[in-house]
């Protein structure tokens, strides 16, 4: 009889019953739900379902103050980038009191106005109803250097000042480089278009822009290759008084379509405009093609490894003292090579002075002098002195730097003492020089 089957009562049949329940429900509440997988959240204005089966993950909702900014939330903003909606944000709520005054944002903080007087969304900026402050998406995501609007624990909330730190924000570099960087990330073939039309807008003002210093860019090294005067007494274009690099620039722009195109609607709009025509892009180049240079040289001495040193003390048009500093090496051609290195203002005539001048320079440009093998100055006591001369001190950071004395300033000491030796001799001198210098007054004002 052991195998037979023993039929429960109906009390211990309800109770295995309730039992048996008892751990389904147990076991259901241990396995995840079918909805949990499933995230619906509200990004911008949109109302987005999200598929995801891991559910650490956070999915960006509408408030940046609680974003968990990490790979998949980032890919996920690319993918779903925020559409701002001007009529969700509660624009009576976000009043903020300065001193007695109280400040809200208003719709128009939102609008950017373009030159041609059209409105414009900014679609960057992101509201924070828990903050009650603006951040920027971009810099949020992307910022190279921290901003007050791409830091999600301080965000934007001085409304007193909200126009003007938002044109400012807008314009700066570092926004700029947070936009270029989101774009980067958005690839067509990944996730699809995605703002196509700003992409290929912002593209297109690239390649415009690089067209317009691509020309600049010539035009300056052309004038400096030349040795040729660069501004003249006017900056506006059409003037004949502009000098040789507007007036450059209008000769290129009679047979070039694009550069003419460019001036006229940029030429002479005056400070504050755009247009890389300026005298201010004019030096920011000379400075950059004479870095470049000097760079060239210093290679080419480090490279032939010895050198001499010229030096002499001459004043400017506007009588300014200037020493003028010149290196002399051997090329890999074997033929002697004179490069000048610059100009340093106004320090001093005493051998001391010169020589803690040089010192700064030589180890600005990262030339050890211990490899200077010549010295070539004038023959004043400051600079030849055997004593406290700019020669001797040279000498004490290398003794092998001989000195010779600058055979066109001894020639020309020669001349200067034969012509005072007599009294016509003087005379002579004098009435010649007076005459050349009236000569020349009198002709080159007719040409200027």
């Amino acid at each position: 009889m052991s195998g037979k089957r023993i039929k429960l009562s109906g009390a211990a049949y309800q109770k295995a019953a309730k039992e048996k329940k008892k751990n389904n429900e147990e076991l259901l509440q241990k396995i995840p739900k079918l909805h949990s997988f499933f995230h619906t959240r509200i990004v911008g204005s949109a109302e987005i379902t999200v598929y995801d089966f891991n559910e650490k993950s956070q999915i960006p909702g509408p408030d940046p103050v609680k974003w968990n900014l990490n790979l998949d939330s980032i890919n996920f903003l690319l993918a779903n980038p925020p559409k701002i909606d001007i009529s969700t944000i509660p624009f009576a709520e976000t009043k903020r009191m300065f001193g007695n005054i109280s400040r809200r944002l208003t719709p128009d903080h939102f609008m950017r106005k373009l030159q041609n007087g059209e409105k414009k969304l900014r679609e960057w900026i992101l509201y924070s109803p828990s903050k009650n402050a603006l951040f920027c998406f971009q810099c949020l995501l992307f910022s190279p250097k921290p901003t007050v609007f791409g830091n999600k624990n301080e965000g934007f909330i001085n409304w007193k000042k909200c126009n003007e730190s938002l044109q400012e924000h807008e314009t700066s570099k570092t926004h700029a480089e947070s936009v270029r960087i989101w774009f980067s990330r958005i690839k067509k073939e990944d996730r699809g278009v995605i703002d196509l039309e700003l992409k290929l807008n912002i593209e297109n003002q690239i390649s415009y822009w690089k067209n317009v210093l691509y020309r600049v860019v010539e035009t300056v090294s052309f004038l400096a290759s030349r040795g040729l005067a660069f501004r003249g007494n006017s900056h506006n274009f059409g003037s004949k008084q502009n000098g040789n690099y507007l007036g450059c620039l209008e000769l290129v722009a009679k047979f070039d379509p694009f550069l003419s195109a460019h001036i006229a609607n940029y030429g002479n709009k005056g400070k504050g405009n755009v247009s890389y025509l300026s005298s201010n892009i004019c030096d920011e180049f000379i400075s950059l093609m004479s870095d470049t240079v000097i760079d060239k040289i210093v290679s080419e001495i480090k490279e032939r490894k010895y050198f001499s040193l010229i030096v002499d003390s001459t004043p400017d048009v506007t009588t300014r003292d200037q020493l003028t500093v010149a290196i002399r090496y051997i090329s890999n051609e074997g033929l002697p090579v004179e490069r000048f290195l610059g100009f340093i203002p106004s320090v001093g005539h005493k051998g001391s002075d010169m020589e803690q001048a040089l010192l700064k320079k030589f180890c600005e440009l990262n030339i050890d002098l211990k490899f200077c093998r010549g010295q070539s100055y004038d023959n004043a006591s400051n600079m030849s002195g055997v004593y406290n001369g700019l020669q001797t001190r040279i000498k004490n950071y290398s003794s092998t730097a001989f000195f010779v004395p600058c055979s066109a300033h001894s020639l020309n000491l020669i001349g200067s003492n034969a012509a005072d030796t007599t009294q016509e001799g003087t005379k002579f001198f004098l009435y010649v020089k007076q005459f050349t210098i009236s000569f020349l007054f009198q002709h080159l004002d007719g040409i200027f």
